[in-house]
């Protein structure tokens, strides 16, 4: 389909992240960033997507996004449960530590 549904970019961009797959998943979560702009799994898999590429500044101007839509988001929690594959888990807990969305 050549005009994808907005939330066509939530998994796309997810999938690449899991895959460390960094640079097309930032193409992919700032496509659904600029279609769904109040989201925060938009800003959740921008802001992988962005560490996981080393643009820190970039990543950490959408985790403070992200507290913005929801200052006491348990989003980032209940991704992490839904990960069933240890090594992704791991490497997406050790991103977001970084970025400082995770103790």
């Amino acid at each position: 389909n050549p005009f994808p549904e907005d939330w066509y970019f939530l998994p796309l961009s997810a999938i690449y992240n899991h895959m460390a797959q960094y640079d097309n998943a930032i193409v992919a979560a700032k496509e659904c960033v600029n279609r769904l702009k109040e989201n925060i799994e938009s800003h959740f898999h921008l802001t992988i997507a962005y560490m996981g590429a080393g643009q820190e500044a970039e990543a950490r101007k959408h985790a403070k996004e992200m507290l913005r839509i929801e200052p006491h988001s348990a989003y980032v929690k209940w991704h992490l449960t839904t990960q069933k594959n240890p090594e992704v888990k791991q490497r997406l807990e050790d991103l977001l530590r970084k970025v400082g969305l995770l103790r």
